[in-house]
C-alpha cells in the first residue's frame, strides 16, 4: 500500500491510501500493462477479422489504444464483449469509442 496527499494551491488533502494498482511512471507498470494485453489478444476470436494475404487482422495495440476489426457487426459485438470481460477481470474499465 502507499499512500499521497493532493495538493490545490495551498490546500492540501488528509493522506489517501492506495490498496492496488501501481503508480504511474513505476518501472513495473509497462510490463504488467504487456502481460495483460497480451493474454488478452490470445483470447480474441480470430475468424472474424480481415483476411490480407495469409493472415487475419482481427486488432491493432498501440501503448494507450486497440483497435478491432471485424467483418460483421455481430463479429465486432463478440470481440467488443469479450474485451469489456477480459480486460475488466484485470481491473480495467474499457473506454469504448
Amino acid at each position: 500500500m502507499s499512500s499521497t496527499k493532493l495538493g490545490l494551491g495551498d490546500a492540501l488533502s488528509e493522506s489517501i491510501t492506495s490498496k492496488r494498482g501501481i503508480k504511474q511512471g513505476d518501472p513495473m507498470s509497462m510490463h504488467l500493462f504487456t502481460a495483460v494485453i497480451d493474454l488478452y489478444v490470445q483470447k480474441l476470436n480470430n475468424n472474424i477479422g480481415y483476411k490480407i494475404g495469409d493472415e487475419r487482422v482481427t486488432y491493432m495495440a498501440f501503448p494507450d489504444d486497440i483497435v478491432l476489426f471485424a467483418k460483421s457487426k455481430e463479429g465486432l459485438g463478440l470481440n467488443t464483449e469479450l474485451s469489456v470481460n477480459e480486460l475488466g477481470r484485470a481491473g480495467w474499465a474499457p473506454r469504448l469509442v
